[in-house]
């Protein structure tokens, strides 16, 4: 019966959080054939047939996260903690597509994103504490948010500091 139950618990994982990445396609989808295409972007930026695979396997990965921790049972106060965290970064992953592509907004998308790292580096430490007991997750924090956060923020620090010139910011206001 556990291996049942631990099979459905991963499958609902791996749902939400594709779930999640879904809804910020919503507002994706809107601006990338049209708004995003007109930004200055840097010759070192991906070519965007690989951001789609990409964030299906990162939302898989944060899924595959979500289900060794919820696996430690509600019970535990730190699991819901850590599952309380988790849930924040998930909703602001939505948000900054929102941010982002839905309101065309390089300046909102940074915002969001700083935000969004804070909840990143607060999840990753959360889950190490969990599922790496005697190993503080403050020391594998760097390299987890480096594998989980860099592919997302490197192309929005891109874009803002490419698109968002002076004038435009004074335009913004």
């Amino acid at each position: 019966m556990k291996g049942i139950v631990d099979i459905l618990r991963l499958v609902v994982s791996i749902m939400i959080c594709q779930g999640a990445g879904l809804i910020g396609s919503i507002f994706t989808r809107t601006s990338v054939g049209t708004w995003y295409v007109t930004l200055r972007k840097p010759s070192f930026n991906p070519p965007s047939w690989l951001f789609g695979p990409v964030w299906i396997t990162l939302y898989a990965m944060m899924g595959v996260s979500l289900f060794f921790v919820w696996r430690k049972g509600l019970g535990n106060p730190g699991v819901r903690v850590a599952l309380t965290v988790f849930a924040i970064q998930l909703v602001l992953n939505v948000l900054w597509s929102v941010a982002f592509f839905g309101l065309n907004s390089p300046l909102r998308g940074f915002i969001v994103i700083v935000v969004l790292w804070s909840a990143i580096l607060l999840t990753v430490i959360y889950f190490c504490n969990l599922l790496l007991e005697g190993v503080d997750g403050r020391s594998i924090a760097p390299s987890s948010i480096h594998g989980l956060g860099e592919f997302r923020a490197g192309a929005q620090l891109q874009d803002m500091a490419v698109e968002l010139t002076l004038d435009e910011y004074h335009a913004a206001r």
